[in-house]
């Protein structure tokens, strides 16, 4: 399949020009004075994944390429800006390119999110998500982004921002974050999240938190949000936390304890 695209349709001497030829992964690419944005839609259009672009890519992309790799190519017209790719891993572990985000801040890194996904039957082999999928997909890529920011404010927002996923993905984005991050407001923040996700998977992340952490705030600071759970096997780790080396964590648990019900 061909895609020929130039602005104000006849195909004059100093028109942008884009012309793509996908198959099976793999692009031929011609591009003259093309807006970047343009460009990758066109490329997203003929291989058959989705692109959404933020903000301004720069200048006008004059460039060709002869059966490249879908991937390179979009990441040599995205370089310099903030680029997450999500792709689908077949049964048949054939790794195709679903969807991507490009938006245009300079400086920024790149991450691939990859999943394993069985086709639709009589489904094309290259479209390996619905798009609800692959909306989750992208969101969980932003969101990790966000959750690695310099910034407090950004990751803080990010917190709130992952109650949008589904609980499993919600709870480890949140879990890996209060292992990792170093502030305490952020590390407060993403716990509380995860008591108002709830759920056995919570009491789990908590539990591991309560048990494992070598940090007697952040192991009290875990129990009330675990004694909300109010199930048998939060009470389980709560009990454990009764006999816990720090002395604060010990008068929390046990009076928790005290007025568990």
């Amino acid at each position: 399949m061909l895609a020929w695209v130039a602005a104000c349709g006849a195909a004059l001497a100093d028109d942008p020009v884009i012309r793509v030829q996908a198959s099976d992964g793999r692009v031929t690419v011609e591009a003259r004075d093309a807006p970047p944005a343009d460009l990758l839609m066109a490329i997203g259009r003929e291989a058959g994944f989705r692109v959404t672009v933020e903000g301004d890519l720069g200048a006008a992309v004059t460039r060709s390429w002869s059966d490249a790799p879908v991937e390179q190519v979009v990441r040599a017209i995205a370089a310099g800006h903030s680029l997450i790719l999500v792709q689908g891993v077949l049964d048949n572990g054939t790794v195709t390119l679903s969807s991507l985000r490009v938006t245009g801040r300079d400086g920024a890194g790149d991450r691939r999110v990859a999943r394993r996904v069985a086709p639709e039957a009589g489904a094309p082999a290259g479209n390996p998500a619905a798009p609800g999928e692959a909306d989750d997909d992208e969101l969980e890529a932003t969101l990790r982004l966000e959750l690695e920011a310099d910034q407090r404010g950004r990751r803080l927002t990010a917190i709130r921002k992952v109650a949008d996923l589904s609980p499993e993905r919600a709870v480890e984005l949140l879990q890996d974050l209060v292992w990792k991050d170093e502030d305490k407001i952020v590390r407060h923040r993403a716990i509380a999240q995860l008591g108002r996700i709830g759920g056995d998977g919570v009491v789990q992340a908590l539990g591991r938190m309560l048990m494992g952490s070598k940090d007697a705030n952040l192991r009290r600071l875990v129990l009330p949000y675990l004694g909300a759970q109010r199930t048998e096997a939060a009470k389980a780790f709560v009990q454990s936390a009764a006999k816990d080396s720090d002395p604060n964590v010990r008068r929390t648990a046990q009076r928790m304890l005290a007025g568990w019900k």
